[in-house]
């Protein structure tokens, strides 16, 4: 299971590591709680942890004082384990500091390594697919077979939306054949269709592309049971490895990217 911050904190305030203020004797009934949220905390991924200089030092040295805490009592065999406040972190004591640092920290951000999706000026819908794609990858990491193949697939259907959007009005005929709604209002199968009929991706990329929109429609439960099929491994890798490849295409421009676009 993948940590996030929220975890952290919430499984400290669950234990009643929060009632404690400056320095203070933990008593040893509480000390498994605290070892778990060490556990945890040393699991949180890098890119969760704070951005900020001053509250990743905050957290480093609140994870640090507070093994310093548990050590001590080990080595004491007393019956409570004692937290000393710092002076330097405005005179808090560990579990505040660590408490304070993952305050208001995102649960998901997308991975350094995730595909940036640098051909799209829309920084807000690059971001969005950046996350997408960076979870449904956690996803995989983590047999969430399901969430990756689902992710995945709506990542490939945001991505065409997109392109097809920059097509000009005189491509509107060829679109209006597979559907007279509007762009939004299409589905992932539309998309497929336009994208082939302007040659936005290989032939390739379309047949995979196609594999994972099948998939993506095992989130169904009756389509499930009628087709004897579930979401796995396979379907995760297709899905993830289509999204990669649309986005691929995209980038590289198959089908040359009209410098006049649609209005709106």
């Amino acid at each position: 299971m993948r940590v996030v911050p929220k975890m952290i904190r919430q499984m400290m305030v669950n234990a009643d590591l929060r009632q404690w203020k400056g320095t203070f004797d933990l008593p040893d009934v509480y000390l498994g709680a605290v070892a778990a949220m060490v556990a945890l905390v040393e699991q949180l991924p890098p890119e969760l942890t704070p951005p900020d200089s001053d509250k990743y030092l905050s957290l480093s040295a609140g994870l640090a004082g507070t093994k310093a805490a548990l050590d001590q009592y080990y080595v004491r065999r007393g019956n409570a384990a004692r937290f000393c406040e710092m002076s330097k972190f405005d005179k808090r004591n560990p579990l505040e500091m660590i408490y304070d640092a993952l305050e208001g920290l995102p649960d998901s951000v997308p991975a350094p390594e995730t595909k940036g999706f640098e051909f799209i000026e829309d920084g807000a819908l690059r971001d969005n697919l950046r996350l997408d794609l960076s979870d449904a990858t956690s996803a995989l990491g983590n047999n969430e077979w399901k969430a990756a193949t689902v992710l995945s697939a709506s990542v490939i259907e945001a991505l065409l939306l997109w392109e097809l959007k920059q097509h000009p009005p005189n491509d509107d005929s060829t679109l209006k054949s597979i559907s007279s709604k509007p762009l939004e209002e299409w589905d992932l199968y539309h998309y497929l269709q336009g994208a082939n009929k302007l040659g936005c991706l290989l032939s390739d990329t379309i047949k995979e592309a196609e594999q994972a929109k099948e998939y993506r429609n095992l989130i169904h439960p009756g389509r499930t049971e009628r087709l004897k099929m579930t979401c796995d491994l396979g379907t995760a890798h297709v899905a993830i490895g289509a999204a990669d490849h649309v986005a691929r295409d995209l980038a590289n421009r198959v089908c040359p990217r009209p410098a006049v676009r649609r209005a709106g």
